[in-house]
């Protein structure tokens, strides 16, 4: 799937914010709740590996939904200025009673919005 795929879709999602930045796993719920369709093909193309891959093997390749969401979110930014990434710091912040959302690598989140 290219990167520009669901352009319409993410752009909408986070115009839809006014400025305010959600994070790509936030993204991922809106494009679930909004576009299933194309969620599901996210998804079926994009699943979540299981064990780690040797080193070379699978370059290039998105390992799971909100990796591809954050990639084409990255590639967007280039065609349209008004998408803006930004980082949040969230050590000791916790997330839905306590519990870390998937996507969650560490102590760093991508956020991402739209803004003139």
């Amino acid at each position: 799937m290219h990167l520009n795929h669901c352009e319409a879709e993410l752009i909408q999602i986070i115009k839809k914010e006014n400025g305010l930045f959600l994070s790509s796993y936030q993204i991922c719920q809106s494009l679930g709740d909004a576009y299933s369709v194309l969620w599901q093909q996210i998804q079926s193309e994009y699943g979540t590996e299981d064990g780690s891959a040797e080193m070379g093997t699978g370059a290039g390749k998105h390992y799971s939904p909100a990796s591809y969401v954050a990639h084409s979110l990255e590639h967007l930014r280039k065609l349209h200025p008004q998408i803006k990434k930004e980082y949040f710091r969230c050590k000791g912040v916790t997330f839905e009673s306590g519990r870390i959302e998937p996507g969650y690598t560490g102590n760093i989140l991508t956020i991402w919005a739209w803004q003139k």
